[in-house]
C-alpha cells in the first residue's frame, strides 16, 4: 500500500491544482499551490509570495487503510458538526480544505504564536465547503480513489480495560508496614482516596513521614 499511497498522493496534488482556484474564490491575495512531500507531515506554508500545501504520502496510506482515528480533520468534524463516520474520500478532502483554512487564517491575521486551531480558523474552516470547488474537489478524489482501499471510516477502536486489581481492605486507622527498596515504612491509614491511600508513620531510620502510594503499588510493598 506504500506504493499506492505515494500515487495517490501525486493524484491528489493534480486533483488540487485542477479544481482549487489559486485565489480560493478571492480568499486568497496570493497564489496557493500544491505539492507531495515525504512522511506523514502535510501542512501549510508561506514561502517567496506562495501559499504552499504540502501533502504527505504517509498521511494518505493511513487514510487509505482507515487508520485515521488520531488524525485532527477526524477528530475535529464533530467539532464543526460534520458527519462522523464519513468516507474516506470526504475525509481526504476535509484535509485539503484543513490546510487551505490556514493559508486564509494568515492573511486575516488569525494565526499567531500559541493559537493556531482558534476561533478564527474554525470559521474559516467550517464556511470553505460552502465554495462550489470545494464540491467538484470531494467529487474528483471520490473519482480517483482506489478500489482497493478502505471506503468507509472504520470503528473506532475501544480503549483495552487495564486488569482490574485485587486490593486488600484499608480501613482508616489500620496499621500497616510496606517495604520500599529494601527500607521499611510503618504506619497508619490516615487518608485514602479512589486512586491512592496517604500513610502517616516513621521510617526503619526513626525519621517521621507522611507518603502518598499508589493503590496499584501497594500489593507488591505490603508486608503482612
Amino acid at each position: 500500500m506504500e506504493h499506492e499511497a505515494r500515487d495517490f498522493a501525486g493524484t491528489l496534488v493534480e486533483i488540487a491544482h485542477d479544481c482549487i482556484p489559486e485565489n480560493l474564490s478571492g480568499e486568497l491575495e496570493q497564489p496557493l499551490r500544491f505539492r507531495r512531500g515525504r512522511g506523514k507531515r502535510t501542512y501549510h506554508c508561506l514561502d517567496d509570495g506562495e501559499h504552499r500545501i504540502t501533502i504527505g504520502p504517509e498521511m494518505v496510506r493511513q487514510h487509505l487503510v482507515g487508520d485515521v482515528h488520531g488524525w485532527l480533520n477526524y477528530r475535529e468534524r464533530n467539532r464543526l458538526g460534520w458527519p462522523v463516520p464519513c468516507s474516506i474520500p470526504t475525509l481526504l478532502t476535509h484535509v485539503v480544505l484543513h490546510e487551505a483554512a490556514h493559508a486564509v487564517q494568515i492573511e486575516q491575521g488569525g494565526r499567531r504564536y500559541g493559537s493556531v486551531h482558534n476561533a478564527t480558523f474554525y470559521r474559516i474552516l467550517a464556511s470553505l465547503p460552502g465554495h462550489g470547488w470545494a464540491s467538484e474537489l470531494e467529487a474528483a478524489i471520490r473519482t480517483a480513489y482506489p478500489d482497493e482501499a478502505i471506503q468507509e471510516t472504520p470503528d473506532k477502536p475501544e480503549r483495552p480495560q487495564p486488569p482490574k486489581i485485587e486490593l486488600p481492605p484499608l480501613p482508616l486507622g489500620r496499621q500497616l508496614a510496606i517495604d520500599y527498596q529494601g527500607v521499611r515504612f510503618n504506619g497508619i491509614i490516615e487518608r485514602r482516596n479512589p486512586k491512592t491511600v496517604t500513610i502517616l508513620g516513621a521510617w526503619e531510620s526513626g525519621r517521621r513521614a507522611r507518603i502518598r502510594v499508589p493503590y496499584p503499588l501497594l500489593p507488591s510493598i505490603l508486608v503482612e
